[in-house]
């Protein structure tokens, strides 16, 4: 034991880190699984890894700094990546590793990263007087909490706070004890250059810190006289450190302040959680399973008497249970999370900084063994049998938990009794210590099989099989992208709705982006604003921050304005009628469609059909030159279909440019008279003779009638039957045959939502029994009344559908409780397609809410011909000649007798400039996004180069911060040598 007893405490931890690491992930191993996640770990991670890896290994010409053209219509690569991928020290290891095993080298960065934790806690740790046991427990504690376990596999760089916030506590703490405060400036640098959005977490996380450990020194000393020289210090570390960062920081802030996540509704309208966040708060205590509002908990049973042990020696331990009592009142205000959340929704990702928190009191409980009395088992025991009885009765008076939640608490009180019996029984430190770490391994492990595991013996299905994520990028498009040509013409593509919809491969937008194709869909955290606006401007429904164009819902005149070439389509709906207009089947040499036959990958990710490419005539050139504009002010006259033409008719400028003709935009979508048929569900009860069945469908049959009656001048309110059911309505079209080669849209807009209150949730559950002839006892209504407790934050978004015979269209009004995409629409326009077939009926649904209300719903068409054809001949004549397209620069010749608009499909960023014939020439947006500019008669050479803002300022304030952190580290080392020499 003595020789076990000199073993460095980090070694302890290696081996106890390896074990449990080998034990938790097991499920995941033996399933044949990873830790790629079928979300965003193959729709972000994994692919922003693939390129970061080829731009370290120099494969291809991309740079790191500069525009991409393959991601989305075009972005900033840097500021783009700046979130996942380019302050991580971790990712540069994916340089060492060969192209082949980038699925090994995302798995192995992500369990070095939790690895990497406990030891940077440790660091922290080492500066207090805590024993080696209690140094190795509060690491496995920190390591493996619940937070690290389940995000790590879900976003991988997610662990870096977990890893920057002990070590930013380690140099505050440093500089507290008088030692330079070089160190400290070090590590700021590099957590502000892993990612802006965790910075300001840490940043807020480190004054708490700071503010705490400062009250609690002056609580001993009675004096401010270290304050000054404290601050001066700290901002100097600070100061620095931000400034040796700056050239990714400049860039990245300045490109978040302009991008689609600013101006959001803070706290997403909240002033309080909903009813049942607050009931299932009790059970996350000490389980992770379900986060709402991102509230990961999951803290082990040692954890748990820690805090009870803590808060029973209320007055010793003031200065840890000021910090508990902050967490706690953060946890009930949906403004505190917003806060930490630079100012937007109400995530509780901030709950990161805990962990810290409660692996300092876990060790301070493990230090206190010895003065641990029957008062403190009392209090465990009551304490947690508390807790048990909370939960009980907040579930319902049930305890309806998993079988890993009773495990926990199982484990919670044979941690209790061990206590107990090693008291009662004598028993020595070494036995006691053994049984304890031995309890709290088990604990760390039923907590990992929570991420790892969605039943007993079965593994989560949400992590990808081993080898299909690759293999899928591969395969994404069943090969179809290998028929695109490769001579040098720039275009985009896009996929048809609903391309990827089935089972878990859905929204997978970013894997175009290895291809190659130039996808216009994108998804990332960091998109610029000026793609929102678009997308908002036109109506495009499927717009929302982390992807604010998406496949601009289909739409036939965007995609032409965005320069889509080709389109894939699955090949079992390829119908020669539904083709969008101007488009035609990619054809082999025979004459026939050419069908890229179905690639399967395991776990069922391929598109099982095959696909097709559609080729589109009417793309408009990425720039081109047009003699005439629209003025803002009339194109906001406009409807969103009409916007979309306008574009197409003359460029949009919301600046108008002298010596340009200004026209009137022509208004060419045409109105579809309909009337409404409200059909009623033919759900019958199984008593048809009982007198409240009879009153039951009577009532349905009166809601039916009453409902019609509305909506008899047009649809404005959507409702439900008695048992809950939501009606269905058909939107008869009249004289149909006027829209056969048409695009058809539904425009809906003054949306209204009625929120199911608890009372019609219970009325409607006891219809629903009287019609399945069910008797609604007692206990049946107790099981309703705990299920609406538990739903009603669930129900506060609605779900529309419309379809015809040909196309079916969807919108989702997100919850308050979407914490990425919250935002509220009052107009939605749903494309239902172009077809040369007839359609009768546009059919209606809706779910989520009892009652939807809507002020307006208008049926559009638009056709392509005509007018419209010559529009698009007369942009692709004047399209830019001898275009040359390269990473950050568009060349080539313009030609116009007058002077004209020069108008682009190029996402508009100050990062943009242009020079005419070598003359620089101010830029300004077009179409409501878009780079445009003024362009004089005659025939030019015009340039766009593409710089990515800040980054040379951001060059040189690094420059200047690092000369002065080297100056900093040989000055204060002098200083310090010298000052402990004289000791």
């Amino acid at each position: 034991m003595r020789r076990l007893g000199k073993v460095p405490v980090w070694l302890a931890y290696t081996v106890v880190f390896i074990i449990l690491t080998c034990i938790i992930y097991s499920p995941l191993y033996l399933d044949g699984r990873s830790l790629i996640w079928t979300v965003d770990g193959i729709s972000q991670h994994l692919p922003i890894l693939t390129v970061f890896q080829r731009m370290l290994k120099g494969i291809g010409t991309q740079s790191l700094f500069g525009w991409s053209w393959n991601l989305g219509l075009g972005a900033d690569q840097m500021t783009t990546f700046a979130y996942y991928v380019v302050g991580d020290p971790f990712n540069y290891l994916v340089a060492l590793f060969p192209t082949t095993k980038i699925e090994f080298a995302y798995q192995f960065l992500i369990l070095l990263r939790l690895y990497a934790t406990g030891l940077a806690f440790l660091t922290f740790a080492k500066m207090w007087r805590f024993s080696r046991l209690s140094l190795l427990i509060g690491a496995l504690t920190y390591t493996f909490t619940a937070f690290a376990l389940r995000i790590g596999m879900h976003h991988p760089f997610f662990l870096l706070p977990l890893i920057f916030f002990p070590l930013l506590c380690w140099g505050i703490e440093r500089v507290f004890r008088g030692k330079p405060w070089w160190p400290l400036a070090i590590v700021i640098a590099i957590t502000v250059a892993s990612n802006v959005y965790f910075a300001y977490v840490l940043a807020l996380g480190s004054v708490i810190y700071t503010v705490w450990r400062y009250w609690q020194q002056y609580r001993r000393t009675k004096t401010h006289d270290q304050f000054r020289p404290l601050i001066r210090r700290l901002l100097s570390a600070a100061l620095v450190g931000a400034a040796c960062a700056a050239v990714l920081v400049i860039p990245t802030v300045l490109a978040m302040l302009h991008s689609t996540r600013t101006g959001g509704q803070f706290a997403n309208g909240l002033l309080h959680y909903p009813l049942g966040y607050y009931i299932t708060l009790p059970n996350l205590v000490l389980n992770s399973d379900g986060m709402p509002f991102w509230v990961i908990l999951g803290i082990s049973g040692l954890t748990w008497l820690a805090i009870l042990h803590s808060l029973r020696h209320f007055k010793q331990r003031w200065d840890l249970n000021s910090l508990l009592i902050i967490l706690l009142v953060g946890l009930l205000l949906p403004a505190v999370a917003a806060v930490f959340n630079v100012l937007s929704s109400p995530s509780n990702r901030w709950l990161l900084l805990s962990a810290l928190l409660f692996s300092v009191l876990t060790m301070r409980l493990i230090d206190d063994w010895k003065e641990l009395d029957s008062s403190d088992y009392r209090l465990f025991l009551g304490a947690s049998i508390g807790l048990i009885i909370v939960i009980w009765i907040a579930n319902g008076f049930t305890l309806n938990v998993s079988a890993r939640d009773l495990v926990s608490y199982l484990l919670l009180f044979v941690l209790i009794t061990w206590f107990i019996g090693a008291q009662a029984l004598h028993l020595s430190r070494l036995a006691l210590t053994i049984g304890c770490f031995t309890l709290l391994c088990l604990n760390l492990i039923n907590t990992g099989f929570s991420a790892t595991m969605t039943s007993p013996g079965v593994a989560n299905s949400q992590q990808l099989y081993r080898g299909s994520a690759t293999s899928w990028v591969k395969k994404y498009l069943d090969g179809a992208q290998k028929a695109l040509p490769h001579n040098g013409r720039f275009y985009r593509t896009s996929l048809t709705p609903g391309f990827y919809a089935r089972g878990s491969a859905s929204g997978k937008k970013n894997i175009s982006m290895l291809l190659g194709t130039h996808d216009i869909a994108s998804y990332f955290s960091v998109q610029n604003r000026s793609i929102s606006q678009f997308s908002q401007s036109i109506g495009n429904q499927e717009a929302d921050p982390n992807s604010p164009l998406s496949m601009a819902d289909g739409r036939t005149t965007t995609r032409n304005l965005l320069t889509v070439r080709y389109i894939f389509e699955l090949a079992d709906r390829y119908d020669p009628k539904n083709i969008p207009a101007g488009y035609h089947a990619l054809k082999n040499a025979n004459g026939h469609v050419r069908v890229f036959k179905d690639q399967p990958v395991a776990g069922g990710l391929s598109n099982k059909t095959g696909t097709i490419v559609f080729v589109n005539n009417n793309a408009l050139p990425l720039i081109a030159t047009q003699s005439t504009q629209i003025s803002a002010d009339n194109y906001q006259q406009l409807n969103s279909i009409d916007r979309e033409q306008a574009m197409v008719q003359a460029p949009v400028t919301d600046k108008s440019i002298t010596g340009i003709k200004q026209v009137q935009p022509k208004k060419v979508t045409a109105t579809v008279p309909y009337t409404v048929k409200v059909r009623p569900v033919t759900d019958k009860p199984v008593n048809p003779s009982g007198q409240v069945s009879q009153r039951l469908v009577a009532a349905n049959k009166q809601i039916v009638s009453a409902n019609q009656d509305t909506n008899q001048s047009g649809l404005h309110q959507l409702t439900s039957d008695r048992q809950g059911h939501q009606l269905t309505y058909d939107l008869i079209l009249e004289h149909p045959e006027k829209w056969q080669n048409k695009e058809l849209y539904l425009e809906v807009s003054g949306m209204t939502m009625v929120k199911p209150t608890l009372n019609q949730a219970l009325q409607t559950s006891a219809a629903s029994a009287v019609f399945a002839n069910q008797p609604n006892t007692a206990l049946a209504k107790i099981q309703q009344f705990r299920q609406a407790l538990h739903a009603d934050w669930k129900l506060s978004g609605y779900y529309l559908s419309a379809s015809t015979a040909y196309r079916s269209n969807n919108f989702s009004q997100q919850s308050p409780t979407n914490l990425s995409n919250y935002s509220v629409k009052k107009r939605v326009v749903l494309n239902l397609g172009y077809s040369r077939h007839l359609r009768r009926v546009v059919t209606v649904r809706f779910s989520q809410v009892p009652e939807l209300k809507i002020q307006h719903a208008k049926l559009m068409a638009v056709g392509f011909k005509g007018r419209y054809q010559r529009q698009i001949n007369t942009i692709q004549k004047h399209r830019l000649k001898q275009q040359s397209v390269t990473n950050n620069t568009v060349s080539g010749r313009t030609q116009m007798p007058t002077a004209s608009v020069l108008t682009t499909s190029i996402p508009y960023s100050t990062g943009w400039s242009l020079t005419v014939d070598g003359r620089r020439t101010k830029t300004q947006i077009v179409n409501k996004g878009f780079v445009g500019a003024k362009i004089p008669a005659g025939q030019h050479k015009i340039k766009l180069q593409y710089h990515t803002p800040g980054l040379r300022l951001g060059a040189v304030i690094s420059f200047i911060g690092l000369l002065i952190l080297l100056t900093g580290i040989i000055w204060q080392s002098r200083t310090w040598r010298h000052k402990q020499s004289n000791l």
